[in-house]
C-alpha cells in the first residue's frame, strides 16, 4: 500500500478469545439492515502501523469524519498525536496539511481513488451482497475490543487489483451492533495497519462544508507528483 492510501485511510485495543458470538449470517444481516441508511461517521481513532522488515510499530491518533456521497467518500482526518496534521479527501484528491511547515501537499488519486473509497467504506454502509461480490467472507473468531464483545470477520480480496494492496482485511463487529469498532489491513509483505475507533457517531446530518480543509493564510501548496 503506497503513502496515498496510508495517508487517506483515514483511523483502545484489547483482544481476548473465548466468547461465543453471532454466526456470520446474523452479523451480515445486521450490517444489511443499516447499510441503506448510512450517511456519515464521526469518531476518535487510533492508528497503528507495523513495518515487518524493521519490526517497527508507529502509532498515531486523532479524530475522523467522513460522509458517503454515492459510492465515494468526502472526509477530514485530524491527527493530533504524535504530530498535528490534517488530511482531506475530496473527489479524486488527497490534501495533507502540515501546519508545522505551513505546507499543504496535494495528490491526485486518479484510478486509485475508487479502490481507496472501497477500502474506507468497508463495513460502513456496505451490504453483504457487495462484500461477497468483492471479498471471500468468513467468520474468523470472537474477541473483546475496548470492552465490547465482537465477531471478527475475515475478508480475502477476489480481484487482482485489490490484491495489489491487501492480502486480507479483518473487521471487528460488536455484538448487537452493525459497524466495525476496529479494522486491520494486512499486506503481502507482512506489514499491517490497525485502526481502532471510539466515540462513534453515525448519521448526524454532517454538512458538506464541515469537511472542507481550511488552510491558514500563508500556507504553501505543493504538488509532489509533478
Amino acid at each position: 500500500m503506497n503513502h496515498l492510501h496510508r495517508a487517506a485511510l483515514a483511523v483502545v485495543f484489547l483482544s481476548a478469545p473465548g466468547f461465543a458470538q453471532d454466526g456470520l449470517t446474523e452479523v451480515l444481516a445486521r450490517m444489511d439492515k443499516v447499510a441503506p441508511g448510512f450517511e456519515s461517521m464521526a469518531a476518535k481513532f487510533k492508528w497503528t502501523e507495523y513495518t515487518s522488515v524493521i519490526k517497527e510499530t508507529n502509532e498515531s491518533s486523532g479524530e475522523i469524519r467522513f460522509k458517503r456521497i454515492k459510492n465515494k467518500v468526502r472526509g477530514l482526518i485530524d491527527y493530533t498525536q504524535p504530530d498535528a496534521k490534517t488530511v482531506m479527501l475530496a473527489d479524486q484528491q488527497v490534501w495533507i496539511h502540515l501546519p508545522k511547515i505551513k505546507t499543504a501537499q496535494i495528490y491526485d488519486l486518479g484510478k486509485q481513488g475508487d479502490q481507496l473509497y472501497q477500502f474506507l467504506l468497508l463495513g460502513f454502509g456496505t451490504s453483504s451482497a457487495s462484500l461477497r461480490k468483492n471479498w471471500d467472507v468468513k467468520l474468523a473468531g470472537s474477541d473483546t475490543v475496548a470492552g465490547h464483545k465482537t465477531s471478527r470477520l475475515e475478508l480475502i480480496p477476489k480481484s487482482g487489483e485489490a490484491r495489489n494492496y491487501l492480502s486480507r482485511v479483518e473487521l471487528w463487529i460488536p455484538e448487537n451492533g452493525s459497524y466495525p469498532l476496529q479494522e486491520k489491513l494486512h499486506q503481502k509483505s507482512g506489514d499491517y495497519i490497525l485502526i481502532s475507533y471510539s466515540a462513534q457517531q453515525f448519521n448526524t446530518g454532517m454538512p458538506d462544508g464541515s469537511l472542507d480543509l481550511k488552510l491558514p493564510p500563508g500556507t504553501k501548496k505543493e504538488y509532489p507528483q509533478k
